[in-house]
């Protein structure tokens, strides 16, 4: 198991590989949630885009000329909406190495997403599947926030069928995920409270909600309302970490802890406080070709269609250079959790702590 991971060569090889290795694909922007917390919600619009999403053939053209990936993340959408999901994990896992899919689900089909999820499992053997339900209220509140009736009751269906799939594959890991925004920020407590209690999952992790959203009003959050989540989050972590299923169960849950403290402090500077690998060693693709620095920089960077489905053709341009400079200026500031998480897994100096608290902290 997990043999692209064995030899420190190869983890030298990936860490200081000079294309991205970690991915951020929305291989679909069809979504049946209506969130009021989407900063993507003008993507995932109809009426907002036109032409055709990639095919299964042209994904594997991408993923062909990717180079090696260590991380790939699904998103959308709703990526269990693509009925060829499995299909896309085989295709990065045979022809980039990558050994960790992330998918995060909105729960609204759930057997559509059990059925589908067993045969990422099945034709990815060594693979770590994480899939990572929205929770974002109780009952009518969760509902309410993901604008869709009878949500919440669906949040648990899927969870009871992937938690039978995880008995069988111990390389599947059930996470859930809050979006703390100003519509939950006064339950966060609440919330926490319940789904400890009636889910046992492998990582249970807050957001902040960020980009433009179409709700106005949803983004207008107390930092230190936020900051009490974060301290909530992070004794909880400790106090009632799961045994490791898999070698990598314990880095990849400490990172979440890591990655919130330096959200809140960027979210409180006028400047951001990490230095970000986007483009470098993270790229975000969407389901049309379209190559972006970062889910929060709206600048398109290239299209892989026109560029022979080859991502150092598109990287290789000046307007990307320019784009590098930039976030090295620090000229952007965000709290996207997936670009902080990637900067403290390159960040040599945090290694030590990173594996205390992983492995030797009380």
């Amino acid at each position: 198991m997990f043999k692209s991971f064995t030899s420190i060569a190869d983890i030298a090889r990936m860490f200081f590989a000079g294309n991205p290795t970690y991915l951020v694909f929305y291989v679909t922007a069809t979504c049946n949630s209506r969130c009021k917390t989407c900063f993507n919600w003008e993507y995932n619009n109809p009426l907002h885009r036109s032409g055709d999403e990639l095919t299964l053939d042209e994904i594997g053209k991408i993923a062909a000329k990717a180079g090696r990936l260590a991380y790939v993340t699904l998103g959308g959408g709703e990526p269990f909406l693509r009925s060829d999901i499995a299909d896309i994990c085989k295709l990065f896992y045979d022809l980039t190495s990558a050994r960790i899919f992330a998918i995060p689900t909105n729960c609204l089909t759930p057997h559509v997403i059990a059925e589908r999820t067993k045969t990422i499992l099945e034709q990815c053997p060594e693979a770590v599947v994480r899939v990572s339900l929205s929770i974002d209220g109780i009952g009518q509140d969760h509902d309410f926030i993901r604008g869709v009736p009878g949500n919440f009751e669906k949040v648990t269906s899927t969870y009871e069928l992937l938690d039978k799939l995880r008995k069988q594959h111990a390389r599947l890991e059930i996470l859930a995920n809050t979006t703390f925004c100003k519509y939950n920020q006064d339950k966060i407590r609440d919330i926490h409270s319940y789904v400890t209690e009636h889910f046992c999952l492998d990582m249970y992790s807050i957001t902040l909600i960020r980009g433009t959203t179409e709700t106005a009003d949803v983004g207008k959050v107390d930092l230190e309302k936020y900051a009490a989540a974060v301290k909530l989050f992070e004794e909880s972590y400790f106090l009632n970490r799961v045994k490791s299923r898999h070698p990598l169960q314990r880095l990849l849950s400490i990172l979440p802890v890591f990655t919130r403290r330096e959200v809140l402090n960027t979210a409180r500077s006028a400047r951001r406080t990490y230095t970000c690998h986007a483009i470098r060693k993270q790229i975000v693709v969407d389901s049309f070709g379209g190559v972006f620095a970062c889910e929060m920089l709206p600048e398109e960077l290239g299209n892989l269609r026109n560029n022979n489905y080859d991502m150092s053709e598109v990287l290789r341009t000046s307007e990307v250079r320019e784009m590098i400079a930039s976030i090295d200026r620090r000229e952007c500031n965000c709290t996207w959790e997936c670009a902080i998480q990637h900067s403290v897994v390159h960040n040599i100096k945090k290694w030590p702590s990173l594996f205390y608290e992983a492995f030797f902290k009380p």
